[in-house]
């Protein structure tokens, strides 16, 4: 009889410890999309999806925040699998239909991890005095489209913990 008990006990306790455990790991993923403008690409000739298997979005002008005086703009954080490849790409299109630039990069997801994911129009690559960044990657940008400190996108990235973040 007691081994019997001892069964129906496991069988009603794993459930319950698996589930706790579960809600207690707290592992967690995160990305954040920043677009820094340069005359004449504008914030809202951007458009960015995000991919992660489990999550699909979409951004648009609307999406980002506006910090005033400055030409940058972020997204809020958006929640990622744990696991996996993170899919992000950008299209700056003008209002006439006009493609200035398209580019997409791919990164691998990891628990308790908080991607930062900037697009930035520049003639430099901007992974050279970035202190914390992990990566870059340039886009061609359309001749109609070049200034004279302006003649590519870059994506550049770079993550941090989330539940202990190492501060720069």
């Amino acid at each position: 009889m007691a081994v019997k008990a001892r069964r129906v006990l496991k069988g009603v306790l794993t459930p319950a410890v698996a589930f706790a455990l579960l809600a207690c790991s707290g592992d967690e993923a995160r990305v954040q999309i920043a677009f820094w403008a340069r005359d004449p690409l504008t914030i809202g000739m951007l458009n960015v999806r995000v991919q992660d298997g489990r999550h699909a979005y979409v951004l648009g002008r609307e999406d980002f925040r506006d910090r005033r005086g400055v030409p940058f703009y972020d997204s809020p954080d958006l929640s990622t699998a744990t696991r996996g490849t993170l899919r992000v790409g950008y299209a700056l299109i003008a209002s006439n239909g006009d493609t200035a630039s398209v580019g997409d990069i791919e990164l691998l997801l990891r628990p308790d991890w908080r991607w930062g994911i900037d697009i930035i129009p520049d003639s430099a690559d901007p992974m050279q005095p970035c202190f914390g960044c992990q990566g870059s990657r340039g886009f061609r940008l359309s001749p109609t489209f070049r200034g004279p400190r302006v003649d590519s996108v870059f994506v550049l990235w770079g993550g941090n913990s989330i539940k202990k973040p190492v501060v720069y």
